[in-house]
């Protein structure tokens, strides 16, 4: 048995990263736990809601292709990055996917404070995926973008 995690997200490396997942998965005797970690300085609920939109969009997918040993949750903490690490040592997780990309877009440019804060705290702490491939007990497999830089290589969900 095969405990599989994956970081999710609104993020388009997101999806490649999940699909990259399935791809590795035995539903007859792997576990896929789909995870979204949130910040508590979340305010506005951004990360919260996108985040859940994302769970469910995913637990969806698997929902049709009739996966079973599937589990999808999301949680809050203070600092996502080593919420992740934990997260991987309390559910025994044996190998981890996260896009390229994921949890780097904090707040949009549409609200310049916002923007501006999530900016800086990326630059200074770094980001979710720098944080787990050099603190994740297990193997994390950073799965890109396509070419494009905008879209995940066929990938439909």
């Amino acid at each position: 048995m095969v405990r599989i995690m994956v970081l999710l997200d609104q993020d388009p490396s997101s999806k490649k990263a999940f699909k990259a997942a399935l791809a590795t998965f035995n539903q007859e005797t792997d576990v896929l736990l789909l995870v979204h970690i949130y910040s508590s300085w979340d305010y506005l609920n951004d990360e919260k809601n996108t985040g859940k939109l994302a769970l469910y969009e995913f637990e969806s997918y698997c929902t049709t292709l009739k996966l079973e040993h599937v589990r999808a949750f999301q949680v809050e903490a203070d600092d996502p990055r080593k919420e992740a690490v934990a997260q991987v040592v309390e559910n025994k997780v044996d190998v981890v996917y996260i896009g390229e990309t994921a949890f780097t877009g904090v707040a949009g440019d549409e609200n310049l404070v916002f923007w501006l804060f999530s900016s800086i705290k990326r630059l200074l702490v770094g980001t979710m995926v720098s944080y787990l491939v050099n603190n994740s007990p297990c193997p994390v497999h950073v799965v890109p973008l396509g070419p494009d830089r905008s879209q995940p290589n066929s990938v439909t969900i």
